[in-house]
């Protein structure tokens, strides 16, 4: 495979002769970049090829002639777009083959790093892009593992003394992140917790729960609501909440969201008192931080369905919601 990589480096080397990439570079240096980022030799190979066939310059089967093996021509196939091939189909036409998938992923990566106009920037702005590189990090794990873990995961690597937590695939708008961090401040809050469903003073506990007045809320009913559900979706979701104001009496109004910020202390005692890993983890929390004494605001958000791929939410997720239901119910 290493002869493999090194015939795969010549060929994109003669092919990228002569050609500019972004700011002006040899264009060659691309793939090279993208081949840094894999852990294996094939998956090296197929980086350092990956745009060759676009070029027009040589074909899969003359890859295949040369001796390259199935899985590098498959990917490097895949990786190929196809004149008149619409950017989403060529997406889902790779997305199944981990080498493609992981390659397309690093290539990516590079391109939008490679944005960024260095010479127009400030010596400031420059120590500020490298400063958010170190801190930016992508900690995948092993298969799903629950969504609880994945907090308890992600909370290893958190820096600061406040973390949000926010669906990757914007279902989340990130513009509203400033009005989290805007409540937290107000009141000194150890969890602020985004709403799809606008506040009622009927919600107000012992436990502090702040929830804006109802002119605020008024004026924020644009902001707030889910988009893009079918009728089973969101009654699913009203259901569930309901279920778990009777039973629990959280207050607050949306127990299933998962646009929150935490202050850090607070998230890891209450993740250490945690007994679910699932989607009952949401409701878990709340409820835990309501018997803790911490301080809970929370701020209207609207919550946009995902454009690409489909909601882990089924039939044993909703099981297992009902179930830790009755759990908290009778322990907590």
């Amino acid at each position: 495979m290493k002869n493999s990589l090194n015939k795969a480096i010549e060929i994109a080397a003669h092919i990228h002769t002569g050609k500019k990439g972004r700011n002006k570079e040899a264009a060659i240096m691309h793939p090279i970049r993208v081949m840094t980022m894999m852990n294996d030799n094939r998956s090296r190979t197929v980086a350092v090829l990956h745009d060759v066939v676009e070029s027009g310059k040589i074909s899969i089967k003359e890859l295949t002639a040369l001796g390259f093996d199935k899985k590098v021509c498959r990917a490097v196939d895949l990786l190929s777009r196809k004149k008149n091939e619409k950017y989403i189909d060529y997406i889902d036409r790779l997305k199944g083959n981990k080498i493609a998938k992981k390659v397309k992923l690093a290539d990516l990566m590079d391109n939008y790093s490679r944005r960024v106009n260095y010479a127009s920037l400030s010596k400031v702005d420059v120590q500020k892009i490298e400063k958010y590189k170190d801190i930016l990090c992508l900690k995948p794990r092993k298969g799903k593992l629950g969504l609880g873990s994945a907090y308890i995961h992600g909370l290893h690597f958190a820096r600061g003394q406040f973390v949000i937590i926010m669906d990757a695939d914007l279902s989340h708008n990130p513009k509203a992140i400033p009005e989290f961090i805007r409540k937290q401040e107000e009141g000194d809050y150890d969890v602020v917790t985004g709403t799809r469903y606008l506040a009622s003073p009927s919600f107000s506990s012992s436990f502090r729960i702040n929830n804006s007045s109802n002119k605020a809320n008024k004026n924020k009913k644009e902001e707030c609501g889910v988009y893009g559900w079918d009728t089973r979706r969101k009654l699913t979701s009203r259901v569930a909440n309901y279920l778990a104001h009777v039973l629990l009496n959280p207050g607050v109004s949306d127990l299933t969201g998962s646009f929150r910020l935490y202050r850090k202390s607070t998230f890891q005692a209450l993740v250490n008192s945690m007994q679910s890993v699932g989607y009952v983890f949401q409701m878990e929390i709340i409820v835990r931080a309501k018997k803790g004494g911490f301080q809970v605001a929370e701020v209207p958000i609207s919550f946009v369905d995902r454009v690409y791929g489909s909601s882990k939410l089924g039939a044993s997720e909703i099981i297992g919601y009902l179930r830790g239901l009755v759990r908290l119910f009778f322990s907590v």
